[in-house]
């Protein structure tokens, strides 16, 4: 009886410990759960932190920069139905991104407010840029890395701790766009990675990218050749005809097409601002400064050599993506330096920088080495957020701007996006005043030329917009996109009425000849399918046409000098034709030499029939010694006491025939008059024969 009831006791104290032990581990579970979603909710705040963080830095920091409101100006003219040109009477290409204007004007078709359009559309893309990014790095290095361990987007902790990114995560331009498209690019990458037939759709996307920078042809060819390299397994596998035809056909679908659109409609083979800065000439010193300028102000040197060591020493099956985006942002970022670099700072080595170091590799505390490199970068992000600023305001020394401080204070408001924001500028004030004409001629054309409105045609003086000053040649380097300077005549030149400048008239003459006329006709006037052919081959044949600032030379340039037979009379009236250089207007009678120096191109017809006898009619208030050169040979001189006529004789084998003749008259003795006039003469020239 006591054994019974012993053991019954003895059952029922392990039935009552095994519903103990269940529920102990029920509750064990409920808490591991409860830590995994814990440590989920963190590792998605370490992920979306910097991107968070960019959004509100940029979101605090939101404007419209001047040159954003050229873009502003296209697209309502392309809205309006004009097309893609500044000035409606001229085919000019004065942008340089036609996706991000493409979707600018989509956009602004939608909801009618471009500004505020341009300010959110940036912001947004550059967000979902650095997320693409983070999704890319987590399809990458995520799997290879210790479950239990927190990994760190270090690159995008980078970036958004970076100034220029945050001025430029708006500011109206295409720099939101690129940011978007390289993120998207690398995550397109990492898809193809594990499934080859995303090429398709990858190889499309990475085509848009010349659309939105012409320089970013060096990521959409790294990018689409690393696609064909994953593709083909590392090259150990051969692609079959058929598929290599429609590679190349979505590689090329997009630029390809574009260019043709942009040589037939614009008639040029680069966008108008790659002629006005000279995109292909070399400018190292400036382009090395520009490149200090950014790296020094900010000692990017620690993320970019953590990013260089930790991406070229990481043993990972994925890491030739973060290679290739590692060179290509550098490839890029050499190629700012070597043409210059920008007048705004940092803004041009943002889309490299944002390559280099969106590729930087997800890392954990797990090694000592890696906890370093998160450390000391974290370090780094915080100390850039705080202190780390660019060291000066407004425009620096080497020519370089803190373009969002120069235009906040310029605007007195701390987010100007609208255009009304400016209206405390100086450059609004220049629009209402530009309004009050057909014509305006101006350094700054954004802000100008969009309140000015699209009736008034607006001469850009520094060539962004302007076909002629654009291709003017650069005889001088110094800030980038501000080194060419239109002079007025070439502005006079384009517009009716009878002026008595000599060089207004030289420079219509030079818009008549040659290369020049062609490529003038070719962007003016109604446009149909035989010019646009034409128009083609006329982009090629201009690639490399450059223009002196000076007419004269211009002229000398372009056109042939008319063709002049012995025995013809060139009176002062007459002598424009014939290239004259260092005459002033004419008078009544005659007219003045103006300089020591003056000269006279004409092409000799028949050169048999020349004597060898030049007889000049001029006249002299006192003695002047005349001293005459013919194709650089002295030939000798007179001395012209009065009124009247001194003849020269010379080899008439010296004469050139089917090329120009150059007639130099040097008068030693050219002096101011004592009358006030300011000019420096010589003689009062009436004609001139050669027999």
């Amino acid at each position: 009886m006591g054994i019974d009831i012993f053991l019954n006791g003895l059952y029922k104290i392990k039935k009552m410990d095994m519903r103990i032990f269940t529920l102990s581990t029920k509750e064990k579970e409920d808490e591991r759960g409860l830590k995994t979603i814990m440590k989920s909710s963190i590792q998605l705040l370490i992920l979306m932190l910097p991107i968070f963080f960019l959004f509100l830095k940029g979101y605090s920091l939101r404007w419209n920069s001047e040159d954003a409101f050229i873009t502003f100006r296209v697209c309502k003219n392309l809205i309006s139905g004009h097309g893609p040109v500044y000035n409606i009477d001229e085919r000019v290409e004065v942008y340089t991104h036609p996706l991000w204007l493409g979707v600018l004007c989509l956009s602004t078709i939608l909801t009618k407010t471009i500004e505020s359009n341009a300010v959110w559309l940036s912001l947004l893309f550059s967000c979902l840029g650095l997320l693409f990014g983070i999704l890319g790095g987590i399809r990458l290095f995520r799997k290879n890395e210790d479950a239990k361990n927190f990994y760190i987007p270090l690159g995008a902790y980078i970036i958004a701790s970076i100034p220029p990114f945050w001025d430029f995560a708006t500011s109206g331009l295409e720099m939101g766009l690129a940011f978007f498209w390289i993120g998207i690019s690398f995550f397109m990458l990492s898809l193809v990675q594990e499934n080859k037939d995303k090429i398709y759709i990858a190889l499309l996307w990475f085509s848009l990218g010349p659309l939105i920078r012409p320089d970013f042809g060096i990521f959409w060819l790294g990018f689409s050749i690393l696609s064909l390299i994953i593709f083909s397994n590392f090259l150990k596998e051969k692609i079959s005809l058929r598929k290599s035809l429609i590679f190349i056909f979505l590689s090329f679908l997009c630029p390809l097409s574009y260019q043709i659109f942009r040589m037939g409609y614009f008639a040029a083979l680069f966008p108008n601002p790659a002629f006005a800065k000279e995109a292909f000439a070399f400018n190292a010193k400036q382009g090395f400064s520009y490149l200090s300028d950014t790296f020094l102000s900010y000692f990017l040197f620690l993320p970019f050599v953590s990013s260089a060591g930790t991406i070229f020493t990481l043993k990972n099956k994925n890491i030739l993506i973060s290679i290739v985006f590692f060179i290509l942002g550098l490839f890029h970022i050499f190629y700012i330096v070597i043409i210059g670099g920008d007048f705004m700072h940092g803004r041009l080595l943002l889309p490299g920088l944002f390559s280099i170091f969106i590729a930087f590799p997800f890392l954990t505390f797990k090694k000592l080495l890696y906890a370093f490199l998160i450390g000391s970068n974290l370090t780094w992000c915080i100390v850039c957020i705080f202190y780390l600023r660019v060291p000066y305001k407004g425009i620096g020394e080497k020519g370089i701007a803190n373009e969002r401080e120069f235009y906040v204070t310029c605007a007195k408001i701390k987010n100007p996006i609208s255009i009304e924001d400016y209206k405390n500028c100086n450059f609004y004030k220049l629009g209402i005043e530009a309004k009050k004409s057909h014509f305006f001629s101006t350094k700054i054309i954004g802000i100008t030329g969009f309140v000015a409105g699209e009736s008034v045609h607006i001469f850009d003086r520094l060539g962004l917009a302007d076909p002629i000053a654009s291709r003017l040649e650069l005889t001088k380097r110094g800030r980038p996109g501000h080194e060419k300077d239109m002079p007025m005549e070439w502005v006079m030149a384009r517009l009716e009425g009878n002026f008595t400048n000599p060089k207004i008239y030289y420079a219509k003459k030079a818009m008549e000849c040659g290369e020049l006329r062609e490529y003038i006709e070719g962007i003016r006037g109604r446009l149909n399918l035989k010019k646009f052919i034409k128009n083609i081959f006329v982009a090629v044949k201009t690639a490399k046409m450059r223009i002196p600032a000076e007419p004269y030379e211009a002229m000398y340039k372009f056109c042939f000098p008319p063709e002049y037979t012995c025995g013809t009379t060139i009176t002062y009236r007459s002598l424009e034709p014939y290239f004259s250089k260092g005459f002033a207007a004419p008078e009544e009678h005659f007219r003045w030499t103006e300089g020591v120096t003056s000269v006279i191109y004409l092409s000799i017809k028949k050169k048999h029939l020349c004597k060898g006898i030049l007889k000049l009619n001029a006249g002299t208030l006192e003695p002047r010694e005349v001293r005459l050169t013919i194709n650089d040979r002295y030939i000798g001189n007179q001395i012209l006491t009065s009124w009247g006529t001194i003849g020269f004789n010379f080899d008439p084998r010296i004469l050139f025939e089917g090329r120009a003749n150059t007639i130099k008259l040097e008068v030693p003795q050219a002096r101011r008059p004592d009358n006030g006039d300011i000019r420096i003469l010589g003689i009062a020239f009436v004609g001139l024969v050669i027999e």
